[in-house]
């Protein structure tokens, strides 16, 4: 068989006489626009399902709503295919957010039944100033017909806990994405995907982008109830994405394939940008345990820890040179923004700007090559604002 257009567009081939069984591609999804990712699996009986994810933030309103995940399974080997189906039916009317899907979906069949696993985020709907990219709500999201009566289960969210946004990802990548889904021979289903650690605070010192692992969490109930994710890689100052995971493990292990590479980013611009060889490496590991785990109520447990209110300290030391650590202390996860700025109101440095946890938190800034003198460094975060000085003598 081939496929054209972006997976939308199809025929098929008879391997004994290499003849196609139409004399034009056939549109898999007709009434579908927007298609970003798909994926394909077929059973042991004979089944083949293409899936395709028809939304990327907000795509144009199609026969099948806004963003959803559309399905297309044939029982007879791929001569013939049912209707799609809309595995999601999201509603495109919602007022203030609105389902949108990542740049990734997996699939695959137990038996003969498909369950598939994609990376799903909760935008908040645009004003009149444009398309807004800003998340409320960050989810690895699990379906299988008779799991939940059909409703997609969540097989890891975005938490405090576990992940961070306080530095950028690179391009087209989220706090936690890539998800890809295998089974062991006790029926245990693990998703394997790229997560960013709530403890990284170091960034590559070249892109200016945080380092990823490789994170998976489990389930041992046919995909209703997973466990706590679990860090695989953990490595220091190595950027570990792409995951693979084997359909079919052994029982009790996983084994994981990914790109491991010691500059951040999906890729970096500009002059004397260094070069890089990634190394692809092979994990076998255990499977992350399948304790149910209820994120809202872990995050939640964890509260009484947390500031009461914000706060941004006095940099140490200071005086300076060259380097300095300024702490500050966030009650809730959100946007936040620390700027440098000199005696004339120049911005010379970012420290960061993006989601951080709630929380303490500590950066440092590395004045070298900065000429001696007064600084402020500017807080914000929500509605919460505050400058202070700070001297550098070099």
């Amino acid at each position: 068989s081939s496929q054209t257009t972006g997976g939308n567009s199809w025929n098929s081939v008879d391997p004994a006489t290499g003849t196609f069984a139409y004399t034009s591609n056939q549109q898999v999804f007709p009434g579908v626009e927007g298609e970003i990712r798909g994926a394909m699996a077929v059973s042991p009986g004979g089944k083949i399902a293409m899936i395709l994810i028809n939304g990327f933030d907000l795509p144009p309103t199609d026969d099948f709503g806004n963003n959803n995940v559309i399905m297309r399974e044939s029982t007879d080997g791929g001569v013939t295919f049912g209707d799609p189906v809309n595995v999601t039916n999201y509603p495109s009317d919602t007022v203030n957010v609105r389902p949108a899907f990542w740049l990734s979906v997996s699939a695959l069949y137990i038996g003969e039944e498909l369950h598939m696993v994609w990376t799903e985020v909760l935008d908040q709907v645009p004003n009149d100033a444009g398309v807004s990219y800003f998340f409320t709500d960050l989810r690895i999201r699990h379906w299988a017909p008779s799991v939940n009566g059909g409703v997609p289960t969540t097989a890891a969210r975005f938490d405090t806990v576990h992940f961070s946004g306080a530095l950028p990802n690179g391009t087209n990548h989220l706090e936690m994405d890539y998800g890809v889904l295998g089974v062991d021979a006790e029926g245990v289903l693990t998703v394997a995907f790229t997560g960013f650690s709530g403890d990284s605070t170091q960034a590559d010192p070249f892109t200016g982008i945080g380092y990823g692992d490789i994170w998976a969490v489990s389930s041992a109930d046919n995909g209703l109830q997973w466990g706590e994710p679990t860090n695989l890689t953990n490595s220091v100052d190595m950027d570990d994405r792409y995951p693979y995971i084997s359909p079919w493990n052994e029982a009790g292990k996983i084994n994981v394939f990914y790109m491991s590479d010691s500059i951040a980013g999906a890729f970096a611009f500009g002059d004397n940008a260094p070069t890089s060889t990634p190394d692809f490496l092979f994990l076998k590991v255990d499977h992350p345990s399948t304790e149910p785990y209820d994120f809202y109520s872990a995050v939640t447990e964890r509260g009484a820890e947390l500031p009461q209110g914000y706060a941004l300290a006095q940099n140490y030391p200071n005086p300076f040179n060259p380097s300095t650590e300024i702490s500050f202390s966030l009650p809730a996860a959100q946007k936040v923004s620390l700027r440098v700025f000199n005696v004339a109101g120049q911005e010379v440095a970012t420290l960061v700007n993006g989601r951080l946890k709630a929380g303490e938190h500590k950066l440092k800034w590395n004045a070298e090559g900065m000429p001696s003198g007064v600084y402020f460094y500017r807080l914000e975060a929500g509605s919460f604002s505050e400058v202070k000085k700070m001297t550098l003598l070099q």
